[in-house]
């Protein structure tokens, strides 16, 4: 019997190992959830960071005119699973050449990807949340969702946090 659990465990091991989501916080691989993110949201400039010094890798898409509308992922160092996903817009409160509120309509199709593929069950509370200057968490069943608003000088920054839950 004890051999039998054993082999059994080692199978569940193996299967972790390749398919990464056995025991993981819901997110895909980092390599499918890079790839997930450039195609939906059409990033023609993503690029990914390899992991070093201890640090994972890091997967990023910049957009907009402006280059304020930023999404990243950043990887558990070396084990290509996903240790969280950053959402952040830069949102001008006072116009530097691209006018206020720069790249606008680009945060919309980010945040609306976000919530589709994160948390679609929340959808307008997460949006109530990141268009008010007021930090909220959110939690859904599979991730837990933070925002958090800096208001600067010039740039208010407007983030969500995506980390899974254990």
């Amino acid at each position: 019997m004890y051999s039998k659990i054993n082999k059994i465990l080692y199978l569940i091991f193996l299967f972790s190992c390749f398919h990464g989501n056995a025991f993981s916080n819901e997110f895909e691989s980092f390599s499918a959830e890079s790839i997930k993110a450039t195609k939906m949201l059409r990033c023609v400039d993503s690029e990914t960071t390899p992991a070093s010094n201890g640090l994972g890798a890091l997967y990023g898409c910049i957009q907009g005119d402006a280059k304020t509308v930023k999404w990243f992922i950043n990887e558990i160092s070396n084990t290509n699973r996903v240790k969280n996903i950053k959402f952040m817009w830069n949102d001008w409160s006072k116009d530097r050449g691209y006018g206020i509120h720069a790249d606008k309509n680009k945060a919309q199709e980010a945040l609306k990807i976000l919530i589709k593929l994160y948390a679609p069950q929340k959808g307008k509370e997460i949006e109530n949340a990141f268009w008010g200057n007021t930090e909220k968490t959110i939690e859904t069943k599979k991730f837990t969702l933070k925002y958090t608003y800096y208001n600067g000088p010039a740039i208010d920054e407007r983030l969500i946090l995506v980390t899974g839950k254990e």
